[in-house]
C-alpha cells in the first residue's frame, strides 16, 4: 500500500524528497503517484521541526512545477506549512504560504465555504504580521464570497475581522461599532464548522469597550457609550472604569490614564508625528470636553495642569477641537484663556436635572418625616 511504502522509505534512510522526485517521473502514472504524494504529505508532519521545516518547502516547490494533477496534495502541503509557521508565530510566512491555496486549488474551487474560509485566515494572519493593507484586500475578497448561505458564525468572524483591521488603521469609532455589533450576537445561533463561543463574544465587547475609549469625541461613539454602558457584560472589562468616567463625562486623574495605557496594544501607544500617541490624543480631548462642561472659560495654564501637559499643548489642542467642532470654544491668545459657549439648551438641561434631583431629596425627607 502507500501507506506501507511511505514507512518503507523513512525505515530505509530515504528523504521525502527522494520520494517525491521518485513518484514526480514522468513514468509513474497519476493514479499511482497522487495517493502515495498524500500519504508522504501526512508522513512529513511526524518529522522534527527543523526537518520538516526543511523539506517542506523543497518538496513544495518540486509538485508545483508538476502542478496539473497534484492540486490536493499540493493544497494539503500549503495547508500544513501553514500550520507549522502560524504556530512558530511566523505569521507572514503562515499568510504568504495559504495566499496561494485558493489559486492552486482545482480540487476546491467552487467550494465558497472553503474559500472564504481561507481568506478570513489570510487576512487575520496578515492582520498578525501588520501588514494592514494586504490584510483589507484578503478580507475585501472575502466579502465577496458571502453569499445568502452562509453560516452567521462565519458571517460574525468576517465582522471580527473588518473590526480589527479598522482598529489597526486607527479608525475606532468603526472598530467600537463592530465589535459591539459582534459581541451582540446570539451565541446559540453561531454553531456550525466556524462555531463561535461566548468567550470570543466577551472578547469582542471587551475591544469594543477599548475602541470606544479611544474613539474620538462624536454623537456616534456617545452613542456606542451608552449602548456599552447598559450592557451587563460591560462591567468585568478592563477598561470600563474609563468608559464609565468618558461616559458621565468626569475628568480622568492622570494614575487612571496611565492603569488605562498599560492595558493597550503597541499601536494604541505609539507616537505619531506630533509625538502622542492615540491613547494620549483620546484621553486629552476627553478631558477637555468634561472641563467644558464645567468650566465657563479657563486660563492655559489651568487647562494644562488639567490635562497633565504643557500650556502650548493644552492651547493647541483646544485650538484644535474647536477647529473640529467636537468642542464650542474660542482659544484667546491675547489672554491666553479658552473659553467654552454653553447653549441656553445645556442650560435648560442642567437646571432641569438639578430641579429633579432637588424634588427626589425633597419626597424622601418627606417620607421619612411621616408617622
Amino acid at each position: 500500500t502507500c501507506r506501507a511504502l511511505v514507512a518503507l522509505v523513512a525505515l530505509c534512510g530515504s528523504t521525502p524528497i527522494s520520494l517525491g522526485q521518485i513518484v514526480l517521473q514522468e513514468s509513474v502514472s497519476l493514479s499511482d503517484s497522487r495517493p502515495l504524494l498524500m500519504e508522504l504529505v501526512s508522513y512529513m508532519q511526524s518529522l522534527p521541526a527543523e526537518r520538516y521545516e526543511a523539506v517542506a518547502p523543497v518538496l513544495l516547490e518540486k509538485l508545483e512545477i508538476r502542478a496539473v494533477g497534484f492540486n490536493e496534495a499540493i493544497v494539503k502541503l500549503r495547508e500544513d506549512l501553514g500550520d507549522f509557521f502560524e504556530r512558530a508565530g511566523r505569521f507572514r510566512d503562515a499568510a504568504n504560504c495559504l495566499a496561494e491555496v485558493p489559486f492552486v486549488s482545482a480540487v476546491r474551487s467552487e467550494n465558497q465555504k472553503y474559500l472564504l474560509e481561507m481568506h478570513v485566515r489570510v487576512a487575520n494572519l496578515l492582520l498578525r504580521a501588520q501588514d494592514i493593507v494586504r490584510a483589507e484586500g484578503f478580507l475585501e475578497r472575502a466579502g465577496a464570497l458571502i453569499g445568502s448561505d452562509t453560516e452567521p458564525s462565519m458571517r460574525l468572524r468576517v465582522k471580527v475581522c473588518n473590526a480589527n483591521i479598522s482598529d489597526a488603521k486607527l479608525n475606532f469609532t468603526k472598530a467600537a461599532q463592530l465589535f459591539l455589533e459582534a459581541a451582540q450576537a446570539d451565541a446559540q445561533t453561531l454553531t456550525g464548522s466556524n462555531a463561535v463561543t461566548a468567550r470570543e463574544l466577551e472578547r469582542a465587547l471587551h475591544a469594543a469597550v477599548v475602541c470606544a475609549c479611544l474613539a474620538r469625541p462624536s454623537a456616534q461613539r456617545s452613542r456606542i457609550l451608552a449602548q456599552l454602558i447598559r450592557d451587563s457584560r460591560a462591567p468585568s472589562a478592563r477598561a470600563f472604569p474609563i468608559l464609565e468616567k468618558m461616559y458621565h463625562g468626569q475628568l480622568i486623574r492622570p494614575d487612571e490614564r496611565d492603569a488605562f495605557v498599560q492595558q493597550l496594544e503597541d499601536h494604541h501607544r505609539s507616537p505619531d508625528s506630533e509625538g502622542r500617541s492615540p491613547a494620549d490624543r483620546s484621553l486629552m480631548e476627553h478631558n477637555i470636553v468634561a472641563v467644558s462642561r464645567v468650566y465657563e472659560d479657563i486660563s492655559f495654564d489651568q487647562l494644562a495642569t488639567i490635562l497633565g501637559t504643557s500650556p502650548e499643548e493644552a492651547e493647541d489642542a483646544a485650538a484644535r477641537m474647536s477647529q473640529s467642532g467636537q468642542v464650542a470654544a474660542t482659544v484667546d491668545q491675547v489672554d491666553a484663556i479658552v473659553r467654552f459657549a454653553h447653549s441656553s439648551a445645556e442650560g435648560d438641561v442642567f437646571d432641569e436635572q438639578i430641579a429633579r434631583a432637588l424634588r427626589a431629596v425633597a419626597r424622601v425627607r418627606s417620607e421619612l418625616a411621616a408617622p
